[in-house]
């Protein structure tokens, strides 16, 4: 049994390698496995009504669209989303930020799309970053879709 459960898991990382879609710029689509993702906008800022980055810190606002364009429904969730440095530091989605938030969707249709807000709290002094959004899938190869960007 435990040889068994050993290649189920097996195949499902197997199948779960993401793909590395193209890069795009603010305000162009990028499509890869169903998913089209756009960042509309960047915001920078220290501080929202009811938080403040600490010391050293700023808070990184994008405004992001994702569309289904897959014949079978995609799943729309902030956590798959993150910033990284040009230089590989990798910082995650903070749960205080611009309003209103980028939606967790279950189930999005084909042609649906679903817009929001998603902040992260990284140092001063960074300026290039590079936004992924890898959705988690288990049946195929996950895609991870990137928007080059700089913040204002």
């Amino acid at each position: 049994m435990k040889k068994i459960l050993e290649i189920l898991l097996c195949c499902l990382l197997a199948f779960s390698i993401p793909t590395y879609a193209a890069y795009a710029a603010v305000g162009q689509p990028v499509t890869d496995k169903g998913y089209q993702v756009t960042v509309n906008k960047v915001e920078s800022a220290h501080s929202y009504d009811y938080y403040d980055a600490p010391s050293g810190s700023k808070l990184v606002s994008l405004d992001v669209t994702i569309a289904s364009v897959a014949d079978s429904k995609v799943d729309v969730n902030p956590f798959y989303a993150t910033l990284k440095t040009t230089d590989g530091f990798v910082y995650n989605l903070t749960f205080f930020g611009k309003e209103p938030q980028l939606p967790a969707k279950n189930d999005l249709s084909k042609g649906d799309l679903t817009r929001g807000w998603v902040t992260f709290e990284v140092p001063d002094e960074t300026e290039d970053f590079i936004f992924e959004y890898e959705p988690v899938t288990f049946f195929s190869k996950a895609p991870v879709l990137r928007i080059s960007l700089k913040t204002p």
